[in-house]
């Protein structure tokens, strides 16, 4: 082996240096390789995304789909995840809604809810849902988020 080796360096007539440099990037190689083989063969720990704030899943989403994650089947998604009991799973009456029901809504804390209700007490029950926008910390952006779960109705019942 050693005698291929002499030839070879010989026959190319590379320089000690040139040696070095050649054997570091031979030794980079393999390890990147043997690297990137244990990644590709472990599998990918499974996280609830539902327990996640909107910018983590984002972030998550995106670091999976660069490691080459591109089919949508692999990408998890909240659609993915069963909700927990602290997400909404039905419509929520805006008119008999109590400070707990709506901290439930995405984006929405204590100090909103507070705030809904108040609103709510001073015009009388809401017409449209639009008219959370009139409540201080309830914009286009967070309407937009939690419109989908609620609901106006007159109907005594929750």
């Amino acid at each position: 082996m050693k005698k291929i080796v002499k030839r070879a360096i010989d026959y190319f007539e590379f320089t000690n240096s040139e040696l070095k440099i050649i054997g570091f990037l031979t030794i980079a190689i393999v390890v990147g390789g043997a690297v990137t083989l244990w990644k590709a063969t472990r599998p990918s720990p499974e996280i609830p995304i539902a327990n996640l704030s909107q910018l983590e899943r984002n972030f998550l989403e995106r670091a999976q789909y660069a490691q080459g994650a591109k089919s949508k089947s692999k990408i998890l998604t909240t659609r993915n995840v069963k909700t927990t009991k602290s997400t909404v799973s039905f419509l929520l009456n805006l008119n008999q809604a109590t400070v707990e029901e709506l901290t439930r809504l995405p984006t929405i804390g204590p100090q909103i809810a507070k705030r809904i209700i108040q609103f709510r007490e001073q015009i009388g029950k809401f017409q449209r849902i639009e008219q959370l926008m009139e409540v201080k910390g309830i914009g286009e952006k967070r309407l937009k988020k939690i419109k989908q779960y609620l609901t106006i109705s007159d109907n005594p019942e929750r």
